[in-house]
């Protein structure tokens, strides 16, 4: 029997192997196949330890229902999503528990055109087939397996979205969390004229140094003692465990608000990219849409979680579009998440300017203030929810993703998270003191309900 529990909403994730293992990974595998009519199927995994078992036996079902494998085997899932758009498959299957704790693994589920395979878009339909499922029958026709070599394809595709010819030199930090992100580094290095100085770039499953979470402070602490130690960088980069997510650091260690950083790309690509529009999720982003704006574009917030903001951006065309959990999405990746395209962008725009990563964002550090994305446990979010609503009555609702509550100086958002029994907080304004005192308000109010504070 598949434990229900690793169905989540954006993917499938479990403790390994009480939760989620071959058997589970086999019935999943056959079901995507079912659900999709899938005949070429696209095929990778991260560094965890258990991922080559659980690759291996999606491998052999897909090959015994007759279908083509493209096999990536270890590789960024950025390069999982180039290779599902490049190489016009019917669905990608990638298997990562992303930044979760070493014990976990999991399966990110992709469709045709590379489009997320998430709830509202077939993995209800999924889980349904494979909890049914008791057992699976060989088609009786074999399937193929091409190993690819996607990594040529995909740094040219990189390469011309960020304009490599314009990167002068320059000099970096980047820290891969022990995960993946350090193959794709490695071979920028090789081809752009940037040195890197490297931390944590062979592939580990137990993540020694630190798990592979870049929105944890205490998971930065190494990057930030490198920082320490030099003085002619120009900016510090931190990615989770599958490469999608990178955090920034200015050059003396100093954490860079994914906002902020997202602020820039805007201004970077609209450069570019004039009047094209902008996607960001509706929990902060008031830095992007006034950046936006400024230069002549439409903002368009949207429900946070990678499919819903993917979905929005294809709607109205966005060329960017940001998350604040550190996703940066791009029109021409296939409106794919790349932190190695946001990465470079910045860096060609550092070095183009003559500039460090705290001069590139000053501005926006000096007019827009925020917490990081704060975590609660609570048994009664409902009442929680309900008080607030009270409390805040004569301030802007919306309810399109939990609550949001905006003023004309600041404004909260308060929801459920998709992964985690957890509800997530975040604060925004024009005034350091101001949002300071509402935060407090409000965690008072949490906390009245029981809720306590915890890291992800």
């Amino acid at each position: 029997m598949i434990n229900e529990s690793i169905f989540k909403t954006y993917d499938v994730r479990g403790i390994y192997p009480e939760e989620i293992n071959s058997e589970a990974v086999e019935k999943i595998a056959a079901a995507q196949v079912q659900y999709l009519g899938a005949k070429k199927i696209v095929l990778g995994h991260d560094s965890r330890n258990s991922s080559p078992e659980l690759y291996e036996a999606a491998k052999r079902v897909f090959l015994s229902l007759g279908v083509e494998v493209f096999d990536l085997d270890l590789v960024p899932i950025e390069v999982h999503y180039f290779a599902c758009g490049n190489l016009k498959a019917d669905g990608g299957f990638y298997v990562s528990a992303s930044h979760n704790p070493r014990e976990y693994n999991g399966i990110k589920l992709i469709r045709e055109d590379a489009k997320p395979l998430t709830s509202g878009s077939g993995l209800e339909e999924v889980k349904e087939i494979a909890l049914k499922m008791s057992k699976i029958s060989p088609t009786g026709t074999s399937g193929s397996s091409t190993k690819v070599d996607a990594w040529p394809e995909y740094l040219e595709k990189v390469y011309t979205i960020i304009g490599g010819e314009k990167i002068k030199p320059i000099k970096i930090i980047c820290d891969a969390s022990s995960g993946v992100a350090g193959l794709a580094l490695e071979k920028i290095a090789e081809k752009l004229p940037i040195e890197i100085v490297k931390l944590n770039f062979v592939p580990d499953g137990d993540f020694p140094n630190h798990l592979p979470n870049p929105l944890i402070a205490n998971y930065r602490q190494q990057l930030v003692e490198e920082c320490q130690k030099h003085n002619d960088i120009s900016l510090a980069a931190i990615f989770d465990g599958d490469g999608d997510r990178v955090a920034f650091l200015d050059e003396t260690g100093e954490f860079i608000d994914t906002d902020f950083s997202s602020a820039l790309v805007t201004k970077i690509l609209l450069d570019q990219n004039a009047g094209d529009p902008i996607v960001f999720d509706l929990r902060r982003g008031w830095a992007i849409k006034d950046q936006a704006e400024i230069l002549g574009s439409k903002f368009y917030p949207a429900k946070s979680g990678y499919p819903f903001i993917k979905q929005k951006m294809r709607e109205v065309g966005a060329v960017f579009g940001g998350e604040a959990s550190a996703h940066y999405f791009y029109r021409d990746f296939f409106y794919s998440d790349s932190g190695i395209i946001t990465l470079l962008l910045i860096v060609r725009f550092l070095s183009e300017n003559n500039l460090k990563m705290s001069e590139a964002t000053r501005e926006y550090r000096a007019g827009y203030f925020m917490f990081e994305e704060t975590n609660f446990k609570v048994k009664n979010s409902e009442k929680v929810v309900e008080k607030l609503k009270a409390d805040f009555s004569d301030g802007k609702i919306n309810l399109l993703d939990g609550l949001s509550i905006d003023y004309s100086d600041w404004h909260f958002n308060l929801r459920s998270s998709n992964t985690q029994p957890l509800i997530r907080l975040n604060v925004e304004g024009k005034n350091q003191e101001k949002i300071e005192t509402m935060r407090d308000k409000i965690i008072k109010i949490i906390e009245s309900f029981g809720g306590i504070e915890v890291e992800e």
